[in-house]
């Protein structure tokens, strides 16, 4: 986690990587075998088809090939950082992938947020009854202490409300403090 000083008072930028825990580890390590379960197969699959004409020496390789090579291309995909940043009265959310793809998973205008609160206590219960069309789990993980939660309506002003996880540096929650609905107190 580190979190980007640029001597702006009202800008607030932040930045963690995805932990390996949970339903996300359990992902990583099926695709793993899965991997390594195809490699073989195929190879088997290739010396049932061709017989004796399939060279001996193109077994390790293909093994090769699907265990190492494959898994340098997929694997990065677990590699997950999420970018932050308040700016505006806006909450701009990104994925950033091996360091080098970064998709934007969500700009929240804060003044139109129905519910913005830390998940834990009371806001826990609120999170967990929210009634949304979409779940996006922006957060480093399930159990961080700084996890926090917004309920926000479509952007393109349709009837969808999504629900949003993402971790909170102190700085941003300062910022966002603003933009909370009265009576919501953290």
């Amino acid at each position: 986690m580190y979190e980007i000083k640029d001597g702006l008072d009202n800008i607030a930028e932040y930045s963690v990587k995805k932990r390996r825990e949970g339903e996300y580890e359990q992902r990583r390590r099926l695709a793993i075998v899965l991997m390594a379960a195809f490699a073989v197969a195929s190879a088997a699959v290739c010396i049932l088809l061709f017989g004796i004409m399939f060279p001996a020496w193109l077994i390790p390789l293909w093994i090769l090939f699907y265990s190492i090579v494959i898994p340098l291309i997929y694997l990065p995909n677990f590699n997950i950082e999420y970018d932050y940043r308040v700016a505006g009265g806006e909450l701009n959310i990104a994925a950033v992938k091996n360091r080098r793809i970064r998709k934007e998973l969500a700009s929240i205008r804060l003044a139109g947020a129905e519910f913005i609160a830390p998940y834990n206590g009371s806001f826990r219960e609120t999170a967990d009854r929210a009634e949304c069309d979409g779940v996006i789990d922006a957060s480093s993980s399930e159990s961080s202490p700084d996890r926090w939660f917004a309920i926000y309506p479509d952007p393109d002003g349709g009837q969808k409300r999504y629900l949003i996880f993402f971790d909170a540096s102190p700085k941003m929650v300062s910022l966002m403090r603003p933009f909370a609905m009265r009576g919501q107190r953290y």
